[in-house]
């Protein structure tokens, strides 16, 4: 017998890769997500538009109104979740 999850989490892709097309970002995550979705009570909903639960962006460079986040990549900053209330999912 099928049950939906209990748990609902919205997830929508900001600011795309420069360098990965965005299907292959899409398929990627929701390959991830459907991985979570198969040993937890948890289900994974894009969204177009408007505030997601996550909200993914793809960056390069300095890019925090402080400067001192830049990304450079191997054994570096390469990823980082933002605020403590918030989802904000940067790569």
């Amino acid at each position: 017998m099928f049950t939906a999850p209990s748990i609902e989490i919205t997830y929508r892709i900001e600011k795309s890769s420069r360098r990965t097309p965005r299907d292959v970002i899409e398929s990627t995550l929701r390959k991830a997500f459907d991985k979570w979705e198969e040993k937890a009570d948890v289900a994974f909903v894009p969204k177009q538009d408007g505030v997601a639960d996550l909200e993914i962006r793809f960056e390069e460079g300095s890019h925090d109104s402080d400067g001192h986040q830049a990304f450079d990549g191997k054994g570096g900053i390469d990823r980082k979740s933002t605020r403590l209330n918030s989802s904000h999912i940067t790569i």
